[in-house]
């Protein structure tokens, strides 16, 4: 059966890719993940190919990713992580971070490889589910133990079998000398040093290629112009100044080139764009940079040709053999992965025996093989492409029974050839690459870029950017600086062009520690005016970051309801947002609201409690406190303070206004607003609160305009119940509950889809 079918070409593309983690102000690496992959992926997937001779694969290393390799190779290189582990004391606040931090790594399979530090996880999650971080909890050797234990299963099982002293260390288990932690640090830089040097050998010999991508890892059609998001979401809210700057993405592709030619002594051949984002500017800056050819992802090839690709239920594809053939658009050779494949090693195959999943694999390949033969393909190519680092953590073994059985297969099928995608390209003929008339602008998620943009935080991060950016040009003019202070602050600016600051910003992704990457991005840009000694623009101050709590829903659509604070206004409400807050640590019988619900239309925003009566006294009181992300404007610290001295994240941000609600009684509603000031003062503003009630409910109505927003933009709050001037609750504690302006059309809009709701329910009842 084999004999009769046509070779297939199949091209590996792993992509290893971490986000900046350097502070280039202080020296300091914030996050250890390039460190922490580095000993459980990055050499690994390459040595692993020395058993499979006929295995060929293409590894895509971004430029950025390559320097942080090369720092953590310099003994004097940091990360928080690495210091508390090559401490002999430990502070409390070292000891929280521990607590927070040192079980990042998969529970099943990475802490659970040792009983003694799963037991200790589990002992740490009680603690948490009693509400508290409770670092009491573990004696100093234990912290020590946690420390030599996280890295210790960050090490691929390889090299814990290979390297004798490694294993010895692994072994013992606990009671981790200070000496022995240094060791286990070590032993780390060791193998990091040996990452860089092997890919260029396997490279050398011809059994990888080497990709790269534009350096800080940019979603480059938005960098030359953030309007391309209106190719594919042509109804989505962009920041109202555009981001229009090709020339940094120029630099983006130039600079990896250069980048890449520095560490293998050669150019590149093929790019992977960050994020398989395309769009015909992007493709044609990508050839004209001198690169052959490109991968993307099939929904951008989809939209191209606009041709939808059949799937039956277990994703396979009927019309295959569209997507399994090179293109070439503005010049640039394509290839685009079949997203079936790549996602399921990315995300499925981890949950099946290895085995099982090779045979899978194999077969789906087969498959393949076999409709691209009957449909007469003669060069056909199945390209896998996928993140190369996060996914084997949730393998047993980090993936090595898996990569093992898939290999050992593939070696042993003569009609299938794993190939790198430069030596398909030189052996097929110039006719087997189809002309692709037309390039759609889109990544690999959805085939548009709404994980980068549309979102308002992802907005307003957008709108930092360019005003930073704006700053940085205009003073780059001026003469007034050195070149290498310029080469410093533009820099900044290229960092923070990186797409992982917007992936985490916003809906729909939760990295567990987005306040970081908010603080990260917001440096990034502080950093500018560090660098050139201007003083640092007060909303830098304000985390943008609101991703790690969900209220229950969002506005759905406008509303414009009646206040008079009762149940009979209900239906006005039902497209409204709403935050339950009775999920919290609090006991339900103290707390003075239950939930807030909360709206707006094109005039006002509107915010409804659902109170607790049995709570309330005269001495209770309710505060809004608002920010407009993206605006340059005064902000002031929350005036009230818990009688702990505890603090919440969303307790320390500084808002622009603030709404006080007192005399939380029928008939003594007492409402009043502030407008923050310089110096983190407050003054008082009669013209934001233009109605209130109360009577089984609490309801206010405030002032777009009274608080300088315009139509489109959004404004976002959070909620502080205090007693005495004392705080006992500010929620949400980690983001923002946010309400839009609506353009006066989009109210009409809503109001006539409404009527004629409610006209066909009349007329159908």
């Amino acid at each position: 059966m084999s004999e009769s079918l046509a070779p297939l070409s199949i091209a590996f593309i792993w992509h290893m890719h971490q986000p900046e983690y350097k502070d280039d102000f202080t020296g300091e690496y914030l996050m250890p993940w390039v460190r922490l992959h580095a000993v459980k992926d990055y050499l690994d997937m390459v040595l692993i190919l020395e058993k499979y001779p006929r295995i060929r694969q293409t590894f895509n290393l971004v430029p950025s990713l390559i320097d942080q390799l090369e720092d953590y190779c310099l003994p004097e290189t940091r990360d928080r992580h690495m210091t508390v582990t090559m401490q002999e004391t430990l502070s409390e606040d070292d000891k929280l971070f521990v607590f927070k931090r040192f079980f990042d790594a998969s529970s099943e399979t990475m802490i659970a490889r040792s009983p003694y530090y799963y037991s200790l996880f589990e002992r740490r999650n009680r603690s948490w589910e009693e509400g508290e971080a409770d670092i009491t909890q573990f004696s100093d050797a234990e912290y020590h133990d946690l420390t030599a234990l996280f890295h210790l299963v960050w090490f691929d099982p390889l090299w814990i079998e290979k390297i004798q002293e490694l294993k010895e260390l692994w072994n013992k288990g606990k009671g981790y000398t200070l000496s022995e932690r240094i060791r286990i640090i070590e032993i780390q830089r060791e193998l990091i040093q040996k990452t860089l040097p092997t890919y260029k050998k396997f490279q050398d010999n011809g059994q990888i290629e080497v990709t790269t991508t534009p350096y800080y890892h940019p979603i480059l059609p938005l960098l030359i112009d953030t309007n391309s998001a209106k190719v594919a979401m042509p109804d989505a809210v962009l920041p109202e100044a555009p981001f229009q700057y090709p020339e940094d993405a120029a630099f983006h592709v130039s600079a990896a080139r250069e980048k890449y030619y520095q560490v293998f002594g050669t150019y590149p051949v093929g790019c992977w764009p960050a994020e398989q984002s395309i769009s015909p500017e992007a493709v044609r800056m990508i050839k004209e940079q001198g690169f052959q050819w490109a991968v993307s992802s099939e929904g951008n090839l989809s939209c191209s040709l606009g041709i939808p690709f059949e799937k039956d239920p277990f994703g396979n594809i009927q019309n295959v053999d569209v997507l399994c053939q090179p293109y070439q658009a503005e010049g640039l050779t394509m290839i685009f992965r079949h997203l079936t494949l790549s996602d399921l090693i990315g995300f499925h195959y981890s949950n099946l025996p290895p085995e099982q999943a090779a045979h899978d694999l194999i077969q789906r390949l087969k498959q393949i093989q076999k409709r691209c033969t009957e449909k007469g393909l003669q060069n056909p190519i199945v390209t896998i492409a996928l993140d190369g680092e996060n996914c084997w953590e949730f393998f047993e073994g980090d993936g090595h029974a898996f990569l093992d059985s898939i290999y050992t297969q593939l070696s042993q099928d003569e009609t299938l050839d794993v190939c790198r995608v430069q030596d398909y390209l030189k052996k097929i003929p110039p006719q087997a690459i189809q002309p692709l008339k037309k390039v759609h602008s889109g990544s690999w998620i959805n085939s548009n870029f709404h994980i980068w943009i549309g979102d308002p935080v992802k907005n307003a991060a957008w709108t930092y950017l360019k005003r930073t950016r704006k700053d940085l040009d205009y003073l780059s003019h001026t003469g007034h600086y050195q070149p290498e202070i310029l080469k410093k602050a533009w820099k900044e600016i290229y960092i923070a062009e990186g797409s992982d600051w917007f992936w985490w910003y916003g809906e729909p992704h939760n990295s567990g520690q987005d306040e970081i990457f908010d603080m990260q991005f917001r440096r990034h840009l502080a950093n500018i005016y560090r660098l050139l000694d201007m003083d640092i623009p007060n909303y830098l101050d304000i985390p943008l970051t609101i991703t790690m709590g969900r209220p229950v829903m969002m506005p759905q659509k406008p509303i414009s309801p009646m206040i008079n604070g009762k149940e009979d206004s209900q239906d006005d409400w039902q497209h409204a947002g709403y935050f339950d807050l009775t999920h919290g640590a609090m006991h339900r019988s103290t707390r003075i609201v239950n939930k807030v619900f909360f709206g707006s239309d094109d005039q006002n925003g509107y915010v409804r409690f659902e109170l607790n009566p049995d709570a309330i006294t005269p001495y209770h009181e309710i505060y809004l406190y608002f920010c407009t992300p993206g605006k340059t404007r005064h902000n002031s610290p929350v005036r009230i303070k818990a009688a702990s001295g505890k603090t919440v994240s969303t307790q320390r941000y500084h808002y622009a206004y603030e709404i006080q609600l007192s005399q939380l009684l029928p008939g003594k509603l007492i409402a009043q607003a502030a407008e923050a000031l310089p110096d983190h003062l407050w003054y008082s503003r009669s013209d934001i609160v233009t109605a209130s009630a109360i009577g089984d409910l609490l309801e206010i109505v405030f002032s777009f305009q009274s608080m300088d927003v315009h139509p489109e933009e959004y404004l976002q709050f959070a909620v502080a119940m205090v007693q005495g001037d004392v705080l006992e609750e500010f929620e949400p504690e980690n983001f923002m509950l946010s309400l839009q302006r609506y353009d006066a059309e989009a109210c009409q809009s809503s109001k006539d889809s409404t009527a004629e709701e409610q006209k066909e329910m009349s007329s159908s009842s």
